[in-house]
């Protein structure tokens, strides 16, 4: 009988996306993170990891997330250059009832003559208290 890990126990939930190609400027709903109704209460951290590019140096890359269809928290970035490639990473933690939940994700750009495209958004939800 195999050794099970704590590891091994601890509710992890985690979507990954690549090549979103030209992002409108328009809020787009570009991944979503579903926990199912078994889900366990308690102290969880919500993280994102992403890599975007976009050929402007004066336009804004606006990124948004909420849960279950609540208030938006809001991000904006700029390159300071037209070929950056750039990273964003945010963590946030919060207790959370037990019960399905879903984290929607948005992007959009500031300028319709600009060209976003995000190479990866990983969405990532892991209980830090047992």
């Amino acid at each position: 009988m195999a050794d099970v890990q704590l590891w091994d126990r601890i509710p992890y939930y985690r979507t990954k996306v690549t090549n979103i190609l030209n992002i409108s400027e328009v809020y787009t709903n570009v991944a979503t993170l579903t926990m199912p109704a078994s889900f366990e209460s308690g102290s969880y951290e919500f993280k994102f990891s992403l890599t975007f590019t976009m050929n402007s140096i004066s336009n804004s890359v606006y990124m948004r997330w909420r849960l279950d269809g609540g208030d938006w928290t809001e991000f904006i970035a700029e390159s300071k250059d037209s070929t950056d490639i750039r990273p964003f990473v945010y963590f946030y933690p919060s207790t959370y009832s037990s019960g399905a939940h879903t984290i929607d994700f948005e992007m959009k750009k500031s300028s319709a003559s600009n060209t976003l495209n995000l190479s990866f958004l990983d969405l990532v939800l892991v209980k830090v208290g047992i």
